[in-house]
């Protein structure tokens, strides 16, 4: 399904992602890092993930049609007083994730990031994984 590009499933916030780049501290105007007083004062980390809002079609040089997934890259805040154990290239789903908006900007937060050891939605997702 082509999903417009200003809407993305809520679906995607609840399955596996991959970081996307190193994780960093959540800084104010200041340089310090930042603290939730909202979430029991936790340290704020930014976790860059790839999030997959579902497949499209991409027309390929010799004029095919190719299903791909259809991704967005986001900033996820996280609040803990633990930097998140994540890498780069890994697959983490979101601890407690939260979505708001303000003024048209969605915001994606989360208590934490866990790895996920092996999930079968993508391959899922782009119909494959059975072959019987």
């Amino acid at each position: 399904m082509n999903i417009p590009n200003y809407l993305t499933p809520l679906e995607a916030f609840t399955a596996p992602m991959e970081i996307t780049g190193p994780v960093r501290e959540k800084k104010d105007q200041d340089g310090v890092q930042k603290r939730s007083q909202a979430f029991d004062n936790r340290l704020g980390w930014i976790v860059p993930v790839e999030v997959v809002r579902g497949t499209r079609q991409k027309r390929l040089p010799t004029g095919e049609m190719m299903d791909v997934l259809d991704t967005e890259t986001i900033n996820v805040s996280v609040w803990n007083n633990v930097a998140p154990q994540a890498q780069p290239g890994d697959y983490v789903s979101l601890v407690s994730p939260m979505i708001g908006s303000v003024e048209g900007n969605i915001f994606v937060q989360a208590l934490d990031v866990k790895e996920v050891e092996e999930d079968d939605s993508l391959t899922a997702l782009m119909g494959g994984g059975d072959d019987d």
